[in-house]
C-alpha cells in the first residue's frame, strides 16, 4: 500500500560480516538491529540496555558471517557453516572482477564456485535473499499484521572503490533475491558511515562547509573519501576528494598486542589519509576531523597510529557505524557522463523493438565534445521501446520512398550515492527502466 507507513532497511553486505538494521522513516534515530541470527548460540540470560531500556539477549550478535555453504545439497549460512569444510567466503570481493584477490579464503571459494557451476553473482543472490528472509521475519515479529500496509525500501552498502559494473552485479544479485529494482538503492561504505558519524556526535558542533575524512577499513576493504558538510538539518554531504581504498582481506581481528603484525596495511592505510588531506588542502579546505569506522577502524593500534601521524587533526573512533545505511543522502555524481546520439535502428518490427547506444564518462573539468583518449566507455544502455504508443511516433518517408518513424526518446540519468538510475522517458512521460550492460 503507496500510502502506508515507510521502513528503511539498511543492509551491510561485508566481506567477512554482514549486518540488517531498520527504523521507520519517520523515526529515522531510532534505529533497531537484527542481533538474531539462524545457528547463533543464543544465551538463557538477558541483558538490560540503561540507555533505552532495551531488553537484549546476552549472545545474542549484531552481524553474522558472510558465508554460505552447499554441501552435501544443502543450502546453510552464516552461523550454520561454522561445522563444514565447503564454505564460500569473502564472495563479496569476487563481485569486482578488475580487482586483485590476495584474500586467500576468496581464493579457496573460487574452486568451490567452480564445482557448484555457480557465478559470484549467484551466490551473492543466495546469501542476500537469507539475509533478507531475516530482516522480514523480523519486522513481521516487530509490527505484526501492520507490516501488511508498510512500505520496505531497502539501502545496501557497496565500497566506494568500487567499479560501475561490480556495483551493478550487487544490485543484480539484490534484484535476483526478491528485491523490486524501485526498492532498492546503493550506498557507497563511507558516506553512510560518514552520515552516522556527524549524527552521532555529542555535543554535536557539526556546521556548514566542515570537512571531514572518513576511513571505513573493514574486513575486506578499506574505503577513504573526504566529505564536506553541505547541510546540517538535514544533514547532507558533498564529496571533496575522490575515494581510494584497499582491497585484499587483510584481518578477522585486530588486537593490540598483535599490531605490528599488521604494519603493512596500517602503513598504506596511513599513506591514504594523507594523500587525502594533500587533496583537501589542494581544495582550499582543512580537514576538521579524521572517523574511524569498521572492524579494523576500532583498532586501538590504527587509532594511535593516526594520531601521531596527524597531530593537528582530531581523530575520532564512534560505535557502530556501520549502522547508518538507513540514514542515506544522495549526492551528485563527481564524473561528467555523455551518451553517444543519432543512432540508427532497423525498421519496426511488429510487436517489439529495442535500441541501444553507449555511456561514456570523462573525469576532465571541462568534458570533450568527442571521443578522446580521456574518455572512456561505461556501459550499453539497451531501451525497450515497445511500451511506447505506436501512434506517438512521428512518420515520414524518405528519398527511396520507404517509411520510417522518428522516436525522440531520452535517457534520464539518476545519480544516487553509489549507482546511477536509467529511465526511458518520451514526451515527458516514463515508459519503464533502461538496462545497463557492463
Amino acid at each position: 500500500m503507496a500510502g502506508g507507513p515507510r521502513i528503511i532497511v539498511g543492509i551491510d553486505f561485508g566481506t567477512t560480516y554482514s549486518g540488517v538494521a531498520f527504523a521507520l522513516q519517520s523515526s529515522p534515530d531510532d534505529v533497531e538491529v537484527v542481533r538474531q541470527w539462524p545457528g547463533a548460540r543464543k544465551s538463557e540470560f538477558a541483558v538490560l540496555k540503561s540507555s533505552n531500556q532495551e531488553l537484549i539477549l546476552a549472545g545474542t550478535m549484531p552481524k553474522t558471517p558472510t558465508t554460505i555453504s552447499y554441501e552435501a545439497g544443502k543450502l546453510l549460512w552464516g552461523y550454520q557453516t561454522a561445522m563444514f569444510g565447503e564454505v564460500v567466503r569473502g564472495i563479496k570481493l569476487l563481485l569486482d572482477p578488475t580487482q586483485e584477490i590476495d584474500y586467500t579464503p576468496a581464493v579457496q571459494s573460487k574452486k568451490i564456485l567452480a564445482k557448484y557451476d555457480k557465478e559470484p553473482v549467484d551466490v551473492a543472490r543466495d546469501y542476500l535473499q537469507l539475509l533478507v528472509n531475516v530482516a522480514k521475519e523480523t519486522l513481521r515479529r516487530r509490527f505484526g499484521n501492520a507490516l501488511d500496509s508498510m512500505v520496505i525500501r531497502y539501502v545496501l552498502t557497496v565500497p566506494a572503490v568500487w567499479t560501475d559494473k561490480a556495483k551493478n552485479m550487487t544490485l543484480t544479485a539484490a534484484t535476483d533475491a526478491g528485491i523490486s529494482a524501485l526498492d532498492v538503492t546503493l550506498v557507497s561504505e563511507p558516506e553512510a558511515a560518514a552520515l552516522s558519524c556527524l549524527n552521532a556526535i555529542q555535543p554535536n558542533t557539526t556546521e556548514n562547509s566542515d570537512v571531514v575524512i572518513i576511513c571505513d577499513a573493514g574486513g575486506g576493504t578499506v574505503d577513504l573519501i573526504s566529505y564536506r558538510v553541505k547541510s546540517v538539518n538535514p544533514l547532507e554531504l558533498m564529496e571533496v576528494t575522490e575515494g581510494t581504498g584497499l582491497e585484499g582481506g587483510f584481518l578477522n581481528m585486530i588486537k593490540e598486542n598483535v599490531g605490528r603484525i599488521f604494519l603493512p596495511v596500517v602503513d598504506e592505510v596511513e599513506r591514504l589519509v594523507q594523500d587525502q588531506m594533500v587533496q583537501i588542502s589542494m581544495a582550499g579546505m582543512r580537514a576538521k576531523a579524521i572517523f574511524l569506522v569498521g572492524g579494523f577502524g576500532s583498532s586501538e593500534y590504527l587509532f594511535r597510529r593516526l594520531q601521531s601521524a596527524v597531530v593537528d587533526v582530531t581523530v575520532l573512533q564512534p560505535p557502530n557505524a556501520w549502522s547508518a545505511v538507513v540514514r542515506y543522502v544522495s549526492h551528485s555524481s563527481a564524473a561528467i557522463f555523455g551518451v553517444s546520439n543519432k543512432v540508427p535502428v532497423e525498421r519496426f518490427c511488429e510487436g517489439w523493438e529495442e535500441t541501444s547506444t553507449s555511456l561514456y564518462i570523462c573525469h576532465l573539468d571541462d568534458a570533450p565534445d568527442h571521443l578522446t583518449e580521456d574518455v572512456f566507455k561505461v556501459c550499453t544502455l539497451e531501451a525497450n521501446l515497445s511500451a511506447i504508443p505506436r501512434n506517438l511516433f512521428r512518420s515520414g518517408t524518405n528519398s527511396l520512398g520507404q517509411s520510417y518513424y522518428t522516436i525522440p526518446y531520452q535517457t534520464a540519468m539518476t545519480p544516487t550515492s553509489a549507482s546511477i538510475l536509467f529511465n526511458l522517458e518520451f514526451n515527458g512521460v516514463s515508459y519503464g527502466s533502461v538496462q545497463a550492460k557492463y
